[in-house]
């Protein structure tokens, strides 16, 4: 059975929902709106039935500029996982995994951006070190996101998506 993704373990799916409302970023809502628990547990119907609440305010300009640098940073650390996955595979099926987890913490962003995959290293060792670093940095400007965050939801969806990075990281004999 595949892994859940760290988002969808860790904060519910009205929570998320709500912070894209706050933060402008409502495109990726169509993506998250299929998120369940891959506990098996349901809902209470009372949940179910009440709708989240219309954000009073617009986002802010800070939070706007962050969600912006972050989608750039997991877009480029995304690359990155495709491009050690690709020359690795014997590594595949772990990084696989990463790559994905990248790709739902974009989408939960806006969406992933076109970048360019870093350059090549020709030794498997650097470059799973280099790949190492990369996670930590995204882990680490993850976590002074959630800190910086004017809206609360961005902020929990922010420090989740940092949790489970680092789960993953963990997870991968690096």
């Amino acid at each position: 059975m595949p892994a859940a993704s760290p988002l969808r373990r860790s904060v519910p799916r009205r929570t998320v929902m709500r912070g894209l409302a706050a933060t402008g970023t409502l495109g990726s809502v169509a993506a998250l709106v299929g998120c369940t628990s891959e506990s098996g547990g349901s809902r209470p119907e009372a949940d179910s039935a009440t709708p989240p609440p219309t954000p009073t305010s617009a986002p802010t300009a800070d939070d706007t500029a962050l969600v912006e640098e972050l989608r750039g940073r997991v877009s480029a650390a995304h690359a990155h996982v495709r491009a050690v996955r690709r020359s690795q595979p014997e590594r595949a099926a772990a990084l696989r995994g990463l790559e994905r987890t990248h790709a739902e913490h974009a989408e939960a962003l806006g969406g992933l951006i076109a970048v360019g995959p870093p350059g090549g290293q020709n030794d498997a060792r650097r470059a799973l070190a280099q790949l190492a670093r990369t996670e930590t940095r995204l882990i680490a400007a993850l976590a002074r996101g959630a800190r910086s965050a004017d809206s609360g939801a961005l902020a929990l969806l922010l420090a989740s998506a940092s949790a489970g990075l680092s789960q993953r990281l963990a997870a991968i004999d690096a």
